[in-house]
C-alpha cells in the first residue's frame, strides 16, 4: 500500500525533473531525499527531507536565481552536485552551506551528475561525442575525460554508475534511435572506455558491489552484465591471473609480486587515477620500486605470457 507523502512548500515545484534517495550522514538510519526541478517561475529548485530516528522530518531548500533547472544529481558525504539545463554545476557544500557553480559547457544540458568515489566526479552534457568530464578535486574543478574517445554515433549519456573511478558504466542514446554501453574496468587496456551497441537507446543503469549490472532502456530493454569486465551481450572478457598477487596495498614504496613464475623481466605500465600513463618500469625479482611517485591511486599493468594483469595501487 502506498500513503500520500506532502511536501512542505511543496508548491516551490511547477515541474519536478527528478527525485532520488541519496546516502545522508547526519546520523544513523537516516534517509536524504531530494527532488529537484523548476519553479513556476522557470528558477532551479531542489528540496531536501532528511527522515531518521532524530531528524523529525527536518527540511531545507535552495533558490537560484537563474534561468534554467536542476537535471541531474548525486552526492558524496559532503557535497551534493547539481547538473542543469544551461550547462552549469551547482556545488552545495554540506558543512559551509555556501554554494558555488562551474561552467561546463554554455551550450549544452547536464544529463547526469555521479560520484565515483575517491574525491572524483563525472558529468555528461547532452552534446554527445566526447562530451564526458571528470574532476579529481571533490568537484571544484571539472575537465574533458580523455580516455573517453570520439565516436560518429554522437552518444548523449544519460546515466552513470561507478565503483571506483576507474570501474564504471555509462548508458547513452546514440543518433538519436539507439543505445551504447560504456565500459570502463579491467579491461585491455583499462585506460579507456569500451563500447557494446544496443538496438534501442538506454535511459538508466546501477552497478553493484559484486560488479553485477542492471541496463534499463526504451521498448523495455532491460540488459545484465555479469561483471563490468565480462559483458554478456558481446563476451568481451579480460585476460587476468587469478593467483597473481601484489602486496603490501597501501604501499609507501616497495611492491612485492607473489606468483610469477618466471626469471625474466617483465614491463611494468604505471597510469594514474585519469588513466594517463606514467610511466614503464621492469619488473626485477618480483619487486617494483614506487617511492618516487606520489602519494594517490596508481593502477599497474603487466602481461603474464598471453594473460594481462592489471591492480590498483595505493601509495602513501
Amino acid at each position: 500500500s502506498y500513503t500520500a507523502f506532502q511536501y512542505p512548500n511543496g508548491d516551490l515545484f511547477c515541474n519536478i525533473k527528478g527525485f532520488k534517495i541519496l546516502p545522508e550522514n547526519k546520523g544513523n538510519g537516516y534517509l536524504n531525499m531530494v527532488t529537484f526541478g523548476n519553479t513556476c517561475s522557470n528558477k532551479p529548485v531542489f528540496y531536501n527531507f532528511y527522515d531518521g530516528p532524530f531528524s523529525f522530518g527536518y527540511t531545507d531548500s535552495l533558490k537560484l536565481n537563474n534561468t534554467s533547472g536542476f537535471t541531474a544529481v548525486d552526492r558524496d558525504s559532503l557535497t551534493t552536485i547539481f547538473g542543469t539545463s544551461n550547462g552549469y554545476l551547482y556545488r552545495y557544500p554540506w558543512v559551509t552551506f555556501k554554494s558555488d557553480s562551474i561552467l561546463i559547457d554554455s551550450n549544452s544540458s547536464i544529463t547526469s551528475v555521479k560520484y565515483a568515489g575517491y574525491n572524483s566526479w563525472y558529468a555528461a552534457t547532452n552534446a554527445g561525442q566526447n562530451r564526458l568530464y571528470i574532476s579529481t578535486d571533490s568537484g571544484s574543478t571539472f575537465k574533458i575525460d580523455s580516455t573517453f574517445e570520439p565516436s560518429f554515433s554522437y552518444p548523449v549519456i544519460n546515466d552513470m554508475s561507478f565503483l571506483a573511478p576507474d570501474s564504471g558504466i555509462a548508458v547513452t542514446i546514440s543518433n538519436g534511435t539507439r543505445g551504447e554501453i560504456k565500459i570502463r574496468g579491467n579491461g585491455d587496456p583499462w585506460t579507456k572506455w569500451r563500447t557494446v551497441k544496443t538496438e534501442f537507446p538506454l535511459k538508466a543503469v546501477k552497478m553493484f558491489e559484486n560488479e553485477i549490472a542492471f541496463v534499463a532502456g526504451e521498448h523495455g530493454l532491460m540488459m545484465r552484465t555479469g561483471n563490468i569486465n565480462q559483458d554478456t551481450t558481446n563476451g568481451i572478457k579480460q585476460n587476468s591471473l587469478k593467483n597473481v598477487i601484489l602486496y603490501p596495498n597501501p604501499t609507501s614504496g616497495i611492491i612485492q609480486f607473489k606468483g610469477i613464475a618466471t626469471s625474466k623481466p617483465i614491463e611494468i605500465k604505471i597510469y594514474d587515477i585519469e588513466g594517463k600513463f606514467i610511466q614503464q618500469l621492469l619488473l626485477k625479482d618480483n619487486q617494483l620500486n614506487i617511492s618516487h611517485l606520489k602519494a594517490g591511486q596508481y593502477l599497474i599493468e603487466f602481461k603474464v605470457g598471453e594473460h594481462l594483469v592489471s591492480e590498483k595501487i595505493f601509495k602513501r
